[in-house]
């Protein structure tokens, strides 16, 4: 039987804050005015992914929670121009993968982060190509989410990290004073930065700590070979 190909999969947080438009840079591209820098990173990265990729968006739930605010688009009833939440926005790109709203606490406790470690956790499988948007979430569940990735890629078999993105929107400023600075949205171009590199370093850290407290050389070997050393 032969083997099903590995998996795209885009794993994305939704804060529930109330977002300005812009434009995201990318390395060799400008998005169009979006809303959400999920917008932008899914037409850019997603566009030709197939029935069997996926994206997965991790929102939180209540009054003031993400899947209302910004998921359903609450922020923007009184918007006269542009009422979508992001799963309008999303359908109207028409991707071909799938797209999955997740749910997951806002992560003030340890009981939290434990529910979060196991939802992100249950998406991965064997053999994905993991893509990860820290842009949007209460600060500490990025930095968790993106932890748990590289763990889960030492966990599961052929899992790779591809990369971290980050939507640095503050880089135009003080979010109070930028309409007033960029009226016209189409001149706010805020940088997607890359931060792979970290997820590397850790990963190289983990897989020498494993040779030299264990004499185990597999993870240094699967490194190496993924890299081209």
């Amino acid at each position: 039987m032969p083997k099903s190909p590995n998996r795209n999969v885009l794993i994305t947080f939704l804060g529930n804050n109330k977002y300005h438009k812009c434009t995201y840079r990318f390395p060799n591209k400008t998005s169009p005015v979006v809303r959400f820098v999920q917008e932008a990173i899914c037409a850019y990265l997603c566009a030709n992914w197939s029935a069997s990729d996926c994206i997965y968006i991790f929102m939180t739930e209540g009054e003031r929670g993400s899947r209302v605010t910004n998921w359903e688009g609450a922020n923007y009833k009184d918007d006269l121009d542009d009422k979508d939440g992001l799963r309008d926005k999303l359908h109207k790109l028409n991707l071909s993968c799938q797209i999955v709203d997740k749910t997951i606490p806002e992560g003030f406790t340890a009981s939290d982060n434990q529910l979060i470690f196991s939802k992100i956790y249950d998406v991965l499988t064997d053999g994905d190509h993991v893509y990860m948007d820290i842009t949007n979430a209460f600060r500490s569940i990025p930095m968790f989410g993106s932890v748990l990735v590289n763990y889960a890629s030492f966990l599961l078999n052929d899992i790779v990290v591809e990369s971290v993105m980050y939507g640095a929107f503050e880089a135009l400023g003080p979010a109070h004073v930028i309409q007033q600075q960029y009226p016209n949205p189409a001149d706010r171009v805020a940088p997607i930065l890359y931060l792979t590199e970290m997820v590397r370093l850790q990963e190289w850290t983990i897989a020498a700590n494993d040779f030299i407290y264990h004499g185990n050389t597999r993870q240094l070997a699967k490194l190496s070979e993924r890299q081209g050393f």
